[in-house]
């Protein structure tokens, strides 16, 4: 519950986000073997943080890293909407994308298979067991579901 409250109250002291920054903290303090669980919507990839796969290889190497993907279904296209302004929140770089373009729509649909590609494809590589939660259904049915193909693969 202490866990819960304190993410529930942090307030960051800047903008950006390094998912490799986290693991490499995380294989220097950890000294036994542990379970990690680390929640992201893993909208990342070799570009955005070019570190990742190694320290999650690290990380895997000595405890059990499990990446717990949160997937948005209406993130995987952009709506045809006109003229949009939208702000990087990692960045806080604004930009005015024109969503009626077929072209940029695209070109946005297939970057974010692209990385959504590498990024399974880096679990695979590492051997790592996913869960995939919808941001649009209830996430205790999908964490029941991978505790038990756990349970039942280390008989």
């Amino acid at each position: 519950m202490r866990l819960v409250l304190e993410l529930l109250s942090f307030r960051p002291s800047g903008r950006g986000t390094r998912l490799s920054t986290a693991l490499k903290y995380a294989s220097r303090v950890l000294r036994k073997r542990t379970a990690i669980f680390l929640v992201s919507d893993f909208l990342i990839d070799a570009d955005t943080d070019p570190e990742f796969a190694r320290a999650a290889g690290l990380v895997k190497r000595d405890h059990d890293l499990v990446p717990i993907r949160l997937a948005d279904p209406g993130d995987g296209e952009l709506p045809s909407v006109g003229l949009l302004a939208l702000v990087d929140p990692e960045t806080g770089e604004r930009l005015i994308v024109d969503t009626g373009s077929p072209a940029k729509r695209r070109v946005y649909a297939e970057r974010k298979t692209a990385q959504r590609g590498w990024m399974t494809a880096l679990f695979r590589e590492l051997q790592m067991d996913s869960v995939e939660v919808s941001t649009t259904e209830d996430y205790v049915p999908a964490l029941i579901q991978f505790f038990r193909q756990r349970e039942r693969a280390s008989r």
